[in-house]
């Protein structure tokens, strides 16, 4: 085998890079985990906040957070962490 003949000392070399990939895996994944967006329908935003329709719908129109809408008209998905970080800024000022 490889470690046989190589020795002791190249396996825990080896060893070493492993887990550092794999620390550095970690962090990446964690990353990309954090920066996923939940982009949910105006429904489950009023259920979330306790907000009407009109008052989110007003939020959105001033740019209080992030929202899509696929063609004009349509349906909007909502970025739900950044609406309820929008409304904890709300409590906090009063």
């Amino acid at each position: 085998m490889a470690i046989e003949l190589f020795g002791n000392e190249w396996k825990e070399e080896l060893f070493e890079d492993l887990v550092k990939l794999n620390i550095e895996a970690l962090k990446e994944a964690n990353r990309r985990i954090s920066k996923q967006i939940n982009m949910v329908s105006i429904k489950e935003v009023m259920d979330a906040t306790g907000w009407g329709r009109k008052r989110i719908e007003d939020f959105r129109d001033q740019g209080k957070f992030s929202y899509q809408q696929n063609v004009k008209g349509g349906k909007c998905l909502y970025d739900l962490d950044d609406v309820l970080r929008f409304q904890s800024q709300i409590m906090k000022r009063g």
